[in-house]
Protein backbone atom coordinates (compact mmCIF):
# COMPACT_ATOMS: atom_id res chain seq x y z
CA UNK A 1 0.00 0.00 0.00
CA UNK A 2 2.73 2.66 1.12
CA UNK A 3 4.84 1.60 -2.41
CA UNK A 4 1.34 2.83 -4.25
CA UNK A 5 1.17 6.09 -2.31
CA UNK A 6 4.71 6.91 -2.94
CA UNK A 7 3.90 6.18 -7.05
CA UNK A 8 1.00 8.20 -6.30
CA UNK A 9 3.29 10.95 -5.62
CA UNK A 10 6.04 10.63 -7.73
CA UNK A 11 3.44 10.57 -11.05
CA UNK A 12 1.56 13.55 -9.81
CA UNK A 13 4.42 15.78 -9.23
CA UNK A 14 6.05 14.64 -12.33
CA UNK A 15 2.85 16.37 -14.09
CA UNK A 16 2.86 19.07 -12.32
CA UNK A 17 6.02 19.84 -13.18
CA UNK A 18 5.19 18.77 -17.06
CA UNK A 19 2.44 21.09 -17.08
CA UNK A 20 4.06 23.88 -15.58
CA UNK A 21 6.81 23.41 -18.40
CA UNK A 22 3.97 23.01 -21.00
CA UNK A 23 1.76 25.96 -20.13
CA UNK A 24 5.39 28.43 -20.10
CA UNK A 25 5.95 27.07 -23.75
CA UNK A 26 2.45 27.76 -24.91
CA UNK A 27 2.44 31.17 -23.21
CA UNK A 28 5.39 32.28 -25.32
CA UNK A 29 4.12 30.53 -28.35
CA UNK A 30 0.52 32.27 -27.37
CA UNK A 31 -1.22 28.75 -27.58
CA UNK A 32 -3.82 26.72 -25.95
CA UNK A 33 -3.17 27.15 -21.96
CA UNK A 34 -3.46 24.74 -18.99
CA UNK A 35 -6.14 26.64 -16.42
CA UNK A 36 -4.83 27.74 -13.40
CA UNK A 37 -7.36 26.16 -11.55
CA UNK A 38 -5.32 22.67 -13.18
CA UNK A 39 -1.94 23.76 -11.91
CA UNK A 40 -3.45 24.64 -8.20
CA UNK A 41 -5.53 21.15 -8.25
CA UNK A 42 -2.44 18.98 -8.92
CA UNK A 43 -0.52 21.24 -6.29
CA UNK A 44 -3.38 20.69 -4.14
CA UNK A 45 -3.47 16.90 -4.87
CA UNK A 46 0.01 16.12 -3.82
CA UNK A 47 2.38 17.62 -6.85
CA UNK A 48 3.03 20.78 -4.83
CA UNK A 49 6.82 19.82 -5.31
CA UNK A 50 6.97 19.10 -8.74
CA UNK A 51 4.94 22.54 -9.59
CA UNK A 52 6.93 24.44 -7.12
CA UNK A 53 9.81 23.17 -9.26
CA UNK A 54 8.42 23.96 -12.55
CA UNK A 55 7.64 27.54 -11.50
CA UNK A 56 11.71 27.66 -10.13
CA UNK A 57 12.78 26.05 -13.80
CA UNK A 58 10.52 27.55 -16.34
CA UNK A 59 10.31 30.89 -14.14
CA UNK A 60 6.62 30.32 -14.70
CA UNK A 61 3.71 31.67 -12.53
CA UNK A 62 5.85 33.84 -10.43
CA UNK A 63 4.46 36.59 -9.97
CA UNK A 64 1.14 34.97 -8.50
CA UNK A 65 1.98 34.94 -4.78
CA UNK A 66 -1.00 33.11 -4.13
CA UNK A 67 0.67 30.17 -6.36
CA UNK A 68 3.51 29.56 -3.77
CA UNK A 69 0.67 30.48 -0.79
CA UNK A 70 -1.56 26.97 -2.37
CA UNK A 71 1.90 24.70 -2.39
CA UNK A 72 2.94 25.43 1.16
CA UNK A 73 -0.21 24.84 2.53
CA UNK A 74 -0.80 21.64 0.54
CA UNK A 75 2.59 20.51 1.50
CA UNK A 76 1.66 21.19 5.31
CA UNK A 77 -1.68 19.47 5.15
CA UNK A 78 -0.48 16.51 3.40
CA UNK A 79 2.27 16.37 6.15
CA UNK A 80 -0.37 16.52 8.92
CA UNK A 81 -2.58 13.74 7.30
CA UNK A 82 0.81 11.26 7.40
CA UNK A 83 1.80 12.03 10.78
Amino acid sequence: MEALIIIYYIVLNCWAFIFMGWDKHQARRKGKRISEKTLLLLALGGGFVGAYGGMKVFRHKTRHRYFVFVFVISLLVHMIIWI
